[in-house]
């Protein structure tokens, strides 16, 4: 149920409301007086059987009194329902978010424009292909299915899901999909009413509907009890070209069977399912009523028969009827099967069935807990009764006509008048919390003046502890508080500090200026390498860069000397990253040296030109804006925490650490070194966990490694020992460094030969690498990008067009407006040809040409408009004469031609019609006829194999039977106007045609 006001409940209980409505589309938002009606339904669970996991769509169908134009499929609408409460303003609830189903065409005879709707679902119809690693996680599916399909959820319902593995779904749309999740809920999936996808369950919102509120006869209630008694799932399987299915059971086979077909369900999920549905209970009922908006599907609601006795049973379907005021009709249709059908059972089940209880404490009477009511009761006994979302506590007693009954005792059931008392007390407790909010700021100056003292002890501890000797410009130091103890031993260069507190032990040595040094250089160190101005991705190159840092977003930074504190007029390029480490942009500069980061970004790595030794480069980035003398630091670090000990030790920027937790330990270092055997569980280092160059040939026993084994162009000069010349197949060699005699050219395979010195055609594919024509295509320009999949066309940063092995795709920058490629029709392979395909995302696909050599736009002829985005109509929309070349149009089912109709070669020349004129069929006399009307369809002519029809007003007529009015013309017929009782005509009347 909505979280509205308590108002708001009792002013739709109110036998005078005031009911209104409104509805949005696009901008615009109609009021009552333009709303003539408007019906909403929706449902889950439903049919005659306990159905879980159903994706029932909400739809809404809204009478408007005026005609409203450029309505198109899709368009989103919001429908709310209010009532004026006295004395405040009118209190709205909203039915949901909705989207215009089909074409909408306004009458204009009657003045009105009929619209009908759906909830989300429609978008939710597409063919779902899973790329999670299964098994999975129940809430990992369930996000995909929703970030896949475009769908907002709801939170809340997402984030309780249970926390199971399942098998991956295949074959299902995304509907369907997320049904499955619902099932394993035991609950249903639905649009909520602020249109997010919510996984829900039944829910007793503890709301009862008073038989004042029903209609006349409004309540129908079965006297049979549903409920469950076990549950069947089918579980279809893919073997080859065939299938095979299994069906699996959980609870009794016995009785009404919750029905099911899910192609991941196991045994253990079917379990972990039915545990949650066997308790469920309740008369199927239907009820006409008043209403109130704010009940939601699958909510529980409370009501009292024709005999007085009060029972819940569950929304499973739900509609509401507007017309100036609301009209609701709930109901729960599930079949009950009534529990006198004889079942067979054996002696060993009749005994069985007869002790199916327990011993209370005193172990004198039984305690049962089933649905059905014990057999064979005995005075005292106890008997955990469920009714619907409740449980009652039941003991069999003497009731007030002195027979053995079952007397209800307490129930979990929320009374209503309970809840008012409960109302009365809040609102004395938030008075006795304004009475103890006086006494709490008493107390606080209580608590702060204690806060004084203990400070004044801490002094004094401090200065009762505190053994400073200064000699030599050396310090020994103690300092003791209430919390902390912290040592120091210092002298001129170097100094030693423990701190001790009571969850943390942390001890430093090193030089003085390391220990205080405030000053925070954000780059560990630099290494060899670019970064690609466009995607963010190293390249290789004799420029260097630094690794991903961590910042803080909004912040700026400097790009400075540290050494000498001053600042630098290089350029610097800063390359920004979100928190998955994404590429976002770039910033370039000079002078001053600094660059601010996006608001979205998280990491930062820095490029710049500089060829010397990355170890020995003195450039430094600062959070600032003015440059400062950072001292080289050097010390040791030891923290102690409870789950934690870090070690630490830092020269420079140089830093070396290991960190020890339950979950992991961690060693970083630039060089790592490791003595003694050491034992590495197979697979543990993989390929990505060793950097480059970081194993030598001392490591790698002989014939360990062959070529392939190595990549292409993955060992560098700085790795070559002494080579000799017989070793040397590819590379860049400089001639002032070589003296190269007696060439052949047929013994050249690598290096850099100028154009005149190739042969043509003489460079074939097998000399070059992938990596290297890569990078050198994208090294061009960032126009045209390329890798092992795509030739990708950007301008500037936008992703354009996309050419793959499926064809070329065509995008706004991440958007993807459609593709043209080589495909197949849908289940027939064999079936090819050349398709032009627009996305979801696209808005249109036209044909078009440039008038004039000077126009800034093309001229479209024919445009592919499914949504009306481009022209206001959707469908395929002409912008220039059809020319058919003698050929037929077939298959229509209905032309409707509008304005100016034209046919040429002295064909048929029609101008204004005022409205349009329709060529289609008609059902006349059980027959189907060829039909040409006008649009409304009320008056036209129709044609039969051998005669010709006329309709007028929806009456048909013959033209033959007027034909025949023919033979008279020119004839004169006296007819008889009066006849004596005798038989004598005593009067004529003479007409002549």
């Amino acid at each position: 149920m909505l979280n509205v006001s308590s108002d708001f409940n009792s002013a739709f209980k109110n036998s005078k409301r005031e009911v209104v409505a409104k509805v949005k589309i696009k901008n615009t938002e109609y009021l009552p007086n333009k709303i003539k009606d408007f019906k909403y339904s929706t449902g889950a669970f439903g049919g005659d059987k306990f159905q879980i996991g159903s994706v029932e769509s909400a739809v809404v169908k809204i009478t408007f009194t005026e005609v409203i134009e450029n309505l198109k499929e899709l368009d989103e609408l919001t429908v709310s329902v209010g009532i004026s409460i006295p004395g405040k303003q009118i209190e709205y609830v909203s039915l949901g978010k909705f989207y215009i189903n089909g074409r909408v065409d306004p009458d204009r005879n009657e003045n009105k424009t009929v619209v009908e709707a759906t909830d989300g679902f429609v978008f939710m119809e597409g063919s779902y292909e899973s790329k999670l690693n299964y098994p999975a996680k129940l809430s990992a599916v369930a996000l995909e299915i929703a970030n896949m399909s475009g769908t907002v959820i709801d939170q809340v319902s997402f984030n309780h899901l249970s926390n199971y593995t399942i098998n991956k779904p295949e074959g299902y749309s995304y509907r369907q999909a997320i049904g499955l999740i619902a099932q394993y809920e035991a609950g249903f999936a639905c649009f909520d009413r602020d249109g997010r996808l919510a996984i829900r369950t039944l829910f007793d919102p503890a709301y009862r509907i008073d038989p004042n509120e029903y209609y006349l006869k409004g309540l129908t209630k079965s006297e049979l009890l549903y409920q469950p008694k076990g549950i069947i799932c089918k579980v279809t399987k893919r073997v080859g070209n065939s299938s095979e299915t299994t069906v699996l059971t959980a609870g009794s086979a016995n009785g009404a069977q919750v029905e099911v077909d899910n192609n991941s369900m196991n045994q253990y999920l079917l379990e972990q399912i039915w545990e949650k549905i066997k308790n469920v209970n309740f008369y199927p009922i239907s009820l006409k009523w008043r209403g109130n908006p704010a009940l939601e599907i699958g909510d529980w609601v409370t009501m009292t028969d024709r005999l007085g006795k009060q029972f819940k049973s569950p929304i499973l379907n739900y509609s509401i009827t507007y017309d100036g005021g609301i009209v609701s009709t709930i109901s729960a249709s599930t079949k009950a099967q009534s529990p006198n059908v004889a079942v067979f059972k054996g002696p060993l089940q009749q005994k069985l069935d007869e002790i199916d209880y327990r011993l209370d404490a005193a172990g004198k009477n039984n305690v049962y807990d089933s649905v059905e009511e014990p057999q064979n009761p005995k005075e005292g006994d106890i008997w955990f009764r469920p009714n619907g979302p409740d449980t009652e506590l039941c003991i069999y007693g003497r009731n007030e006509s002195g027979e053995l009954d079952w007397l209800v005792k307490t129930t979990t059931a929320t009374d209503v008048e309970l809840l008012e008392a409960i109302a009365a007390a809040k609102k004395a407790g938030e008075d006795a919390i304004k009475v103890g909010q006086t006494a709490s700021s008493k107390a606080d100056k209580a608590q702060t003046d204690a806060n004084a003292a203990v400070e004044q002890a801490n002094e004094a501890i401090r200065k009762a502890n505190n053994l400073e000797v200064d000699t030599t410009n050396s310090i020994s130091n103690l300092t003791q508080t209430v919390t902390t103890i912290q040592s120091t031993v210092a002298n001129k260069a170097e100094q030693s500090q423990v701190t001790q507190l009571a969850g943390q032990i942390t001890s430093v040595v090193g030089d003085i200026d390391s220990i205080l040094n405030n000053a925070q250089d954000i780059i560990p160190y630099f290494e060899r390498g670019a970064i690609d101005g466009a995607t963010g991705v190293e390249v290789n190159s004799l420029w260097v860069r630094s690794p991903f840092v961590r910042i803080k977003p909004g912040t700026t930074y400097l790009f400075f000397n540290g050494t000498a504190g001053t600042t630098v007029t290089n350029t610097c390029y800063w390359y920004w990253y979100d928190k998955d480490y994404k590429f976002i942009s770039r910033t370039i500069s000079s002078n001053p040296n600094t660059a601010q980061a996006p608001a979205t970004a998280s990491f930062l790595r820095v490029c710049f030109n500089d060829q010397t030794d990355p170890e020995t480069i003195q450039r430094n980035v600062i959070a600032g804006t003015q440059p400062i003398k950072i001292t080289m630091i050097n010390k040791t670090q030891i923290t102690q925490l409870q789950n934690a000990i870090n070690l630490r030790v830092q020269s420079g920027k140089v830093i070396s650490q290991i960190n020890i937790s339950p979950e992991t330990i961690l060693i970083s270092g630039k060089k790592v070194q490791i003595t003694g055997d050491t034992f590495i569980e197979n697979g543990v280092i993989k390929e990505a966990s060793i950097a480059n160059a970081a194993i030598t040939s001392a490591k790698i026993a002989d014939l360990a490694v062959g070529t392939a084994q190595i990549k292409d162009a993955a060992i560098t000069n700085a790795k070559i020992g002494t080579v000799s010349a017989d070793k040397i197949t590819t590379g860049t060699l400089n001639a002032a460094l070589v003296n190269v005699i007696n060439v052949n050219a047929a013994n050249l395979s690598g290096g850099y030969i100028s154009a005149n010195r190739i042969a043509a055609r003489s460079i074939t594919g097998d000399h070059l690498t992938i990596d290297a024509v890569q990078v050198g295509f994208n090294a061009m320009g960032n126009t045209m990008r390329i890798n092992s999949t795509s030739l990708s066309f950007y301008s500037g940063s936008n992703l354009q067009a996309r050419l793959t092995e499926s064809g070329m795709e065509f995008w706004y920058g991440s958007r993807k407006i459609g593709q043209m490629g080589e495909n197949q029709k849908s289940n027939y392979p064999n079936i090819r040809g050349i398709t032009v395909d627009l996305e979801r995302t696209g808005d249109y696909i036209s044909w078009a040409y440039r008038q004039n050599t000077t126009d800034t736009y093309y001229t479209t002829l024919l445009t592919l408009d499914p949504r009306g985005s481009f022209t206001g109509n959707s469908g395929i929309v002409a912008g220039t004469n059809l020319y058919m070349s003698n050929y037929s149009i077939q298959r229509v089912n209905t032309l409707e031609l509008r304005n100016t109709l034209n046919l040429s070669a002295n064909g048929i020349s029609i101008t204004g019609l005022g409205g349009s004129l329709k060529l289609g069929t008609i059902s006349a006399n059980g027959y189907q006829y060829a039909y040409l009307s006008h649009g409304g369809g009320q008056a036209g002519i129709f044609f039969g194999s051998s005669y010709l029809y006329l309709n007028h007003a929806g009456y048909f007529y013959n033209w033959d039977s007027y034909r025949r009015l023919q033979w008279f013309r020119g004839q004169t017929v006296s007819i008889p106007t009066k006849i004596l009782t005798n038989g004598v005509v005593d009067e004529w009347v003479t007409i002549t045609f």
